[in-house]
């Protein structure tokens, strides 16, 4: 039965590789026939520019929160040693199934960090209930109570508490205590201060894509300006919730800007080649500033290893 189950998710991470890949190519090709390259100017590297500064700073916000999360589970390990191995350690999500990402974070942690697996892990599922949460309530506010301030200040105190209740009945289960071997000392309940943090931080993330996404969209559609962050963020928070539930395709690769193209002319009426390229140029960005990250940390393994 189990070598069943394995060849049945192996056939599963093999269609979730062709789907995502096939949708990703046609997105590029029908972009290369339909997408008019002259409106492109030298200037637009500004843009450009301004959007890849701000994917950076929506995956610092991202990072921060998981460094807080691990510090609640009795870890305390430094910013800095989080931002050279939070997104190197991620790299194996672009193997089929996002979980590989969350099991190499725990080879990371476990070998530079000594962190026990089962806390990393249960921590890896905190952070998740975090941003998804952050993600709902981000979709839910722009593209239905978007200039709603008291309704907006309600629903973000219903998810941040919502979340925390989710996550406190979630840690005292007796069957996740059993699942995640947690020792006594790591079972607790999660302060509501710093979840509000944590759920803070998630929001900010979610928001620095949201404009990251606005900066550039701005770039083929100069009415696209600030007033429609809320929108935007919204439409690109909802795009990576479909990627998200789609396990078997790696990192949304291709449903994602599938998605956000779709959303993208719906809500702001653009062409379906203008938002092909909005949405695959966005990804590219955001891949590029988690690239430069995984640089970073391999750089500080490199120079490491040269020291000892």
């Amino acid at each position: 039965m189990k070598n069943r189950g394995n060849q049945i998710l192996i056939v599963l991470r093999i269609c979730g590789i062709v789907l995502g890949c096939s949708l990703l190519v046609y997105q590029i090709i029908s972009l290369l026939q339909d997408f008019n390259w002259f409106i492109l100017s030298p200037k637009d590297l500004i843009n450009v520019t301004l959007t890849f500064g701000i994917s950076i700073l929506a995956i610092i916000s991202m990072m921060t929160a998981w460094k807080i999360i691990l510090g609640e589970m009795g870890h305390n390990i430094s910013l800095i040693n989080i931002f050279f191995g939070f997104n190197l350690s991620l790299v194996a999500r672009y193997i089929p199934g996002t979980v590989w990402g969350y099991l190499s974070r725990g080879e990371w942690l476990k070998r530079e960090h000594k962190v026990p697996y089962a806390v990393t892990h249960f921590s890896s599922i905190i952070e998740t209930i975090g941003i998804v949460f952050a993600n709902i309530f981000v979709v839910t506010q722009g593209l239905f109570v978007t200039r709603e301030i008291f309704f907006s200040l309600l629903l973000c105190i219903a998810f941040t508490i919502g979340s925390w209740a989710s996550l406190n009945w979630l840690i005292l289960w007796k069957p996740t205590r059993r699942l995640f071997r947690l020792e006594d000392n790591y079972v607790f309940k999660f302060p509501l201060s710093k979840w509000i943090v944590v759920f803070i931080l998630f929001m900010v993330m979610w928001y620095g894509f949201g404009l990251g996404l606005l900066v550039l969209a701005n770039v083929i559609d100069f009415r696209i300006t600030f007033p429609h962050f809320l929108e935007m963020s919204s439409v690109y928070a909802l795009a990576w919730l479909i990627g998200f539930i789609v396990p078997f395709v790696p990192s949304g690769l291709g449903l994602r800007e599938f998605s956000l193209t779709i959303l993208l002319a719906s809500q702001f009426g653009m062409t379906k080649s203008d938002a092909s390229f909005i949405a695959i140029g966005f990804r590219l960005l955001v891949s590029l500033a988690e690239l430069l990250w995984i640089v970073f940390g391999l750089t500080k393994k490199t120079l490491s290893r040269l020291g000892e």
